[in-house]
């Protein structure tokens, strides 16, 4: 039996993967696919964070879903890693799939180590008979702007130039996934890149079906409905980093109305870096960039990034914002009264 690991990364479709997953498990089993229930507690019955939970230390500080499902202290932990062992383990006795695929990218961000990676190899290793790991990786300018909206969602304070600077880190794709190579194989690593152009039909469910599983189907069968990570208007960002400010400025909570009305609002494709800002960003990765290439994509070029504007030109005008701030502080007198 073999197990298929999609461990993201972020920015890649993996919710819309993991929706089509764990809707069409009828279309799976047709061919031998399982993806599990087990440890899928969290994002709406989809993603499989059960897995992570149980090869993260139990003493480890409490994460965010941590809170989310109640685990307090080291024995909760502990009790939950048990019981995500014990029910994984029956379910793969029940179904006996020839395959099964886990879907979290929580695996890419928290297993940093040689150690837990190795953890996790020791774990599947008792239960599979082969491995496979699967990353899609997006351009860095790309994968900026689309989390900058996801940033001010959160309540962050940074422009986007800022913003781009900080984000070293998140885009060292090469040492994060030789990591995994190093512990599970150079054979047993997949990494495609996250490019409509590139992608099976321009369309990461469908490619993730077709490149991965083997599986081909219609496109209007793999449509995913309506995102859960929709982007935010120029407009929207520069009024949310305003609010964001205000109230980091103040040490105060943003309300999440905030987040509410200009996520509904103001949806529409972002503000974008500069030529400059993107031509700064990928030279500060450019080795990162070049061993991802010679390593998990023989060398050929990636993350073509399409042509940048010389300067920014979504900033909106201050009577723009002053309307747009007007009917957001109406909203929210409305929005106070109905609580």
């Amino acid at each position: 039996m073999e197990a298929i690991l999609h461990i993201g990364t972020p920015k890649t479709g993996t919710t819309s993967i993991q929706k089509f997953l764990a809707g069409n498990e009828a279309l799976l089993a047709e061919h031998g696919v399982l993806y599990p229930v087990t440890g899928r507690e969290v994002g709406k019955q989809r993603r499989q964070r059960g897995l992570v939970l149980s090869v993260l230390p139990v003493d480890r500080a409490g994460a965010g879903f941590d809170k989310v499902l109640n685990l307090k202290t080291t024995a909760d932990r502990e009790r939950y890693r048990q019981n995500f062992l014990e029910s994984f383990e029956a379910e793969m006795k029940v179904a006996t799939p020839d395959r099964v695929v886990i879907s979290d990218e929580a695996l890419y961000l928290f297993l940093s180590t040689e150690a837990l990676v190795g953890t996790l190899k020791a774990f599947l290793s008792r239960h599979f008979d082969r491995v496979r790991i699967v990353a899609y990786v997006r351009a860095p300018t790309s994968f900026v702007e689309s989390s900058y909206s996801t940033h001010l969602k959160m309540g962050g304070t940074r422009d986007l130039a800022d913003f781009a600077a900080h984000q070293r880190q998140a885009l060292s794709y090469w040492t994060k996934l030789s990591l995994w190579r190093d512990v599970f194989g150079a054979d047993a690593v997949t990494v495609r890149e996250f490019s409509r152009p590139l992608l099976h039909r321009e369309d990461v469910v469908l490619d993730f079906l077709h490149a991965i599983l083997g599986i081909d189907i219609a496109p209007s069968d793999a449509s995913g409905g309506k995102s859960a990570n929709t982007s935010i208007a120029p407009l929207g960002q520069h009024l949310l980093l305003a609010v964001n400010r205000r109230y980091a400025e103040a040490g105060e909570a943003r309300p999440g109305f905030y987040r509410r009305f200009v996520s509904r609002k103001f949806k529409g494709s972002g503000q974008r870096l500069t030529a400059d800002e993107a031509a700064r960003l990928t030279a500060s990765l450019r080795d990162e960039i070049d061993r991802l290439s010679a390593d998990f994509f023989g060398g050929r070029t990636i993350f073509e990034a399409p042509v940048a504007p010389a300067v920014r030109s979504e900033t909106p005008a201050a009577s723009e914002l002053v309307a747009a701030a007007i009917e957001m502080s109406a909203a929210a007198l409305k929005d106070g009264k109905k609580r």
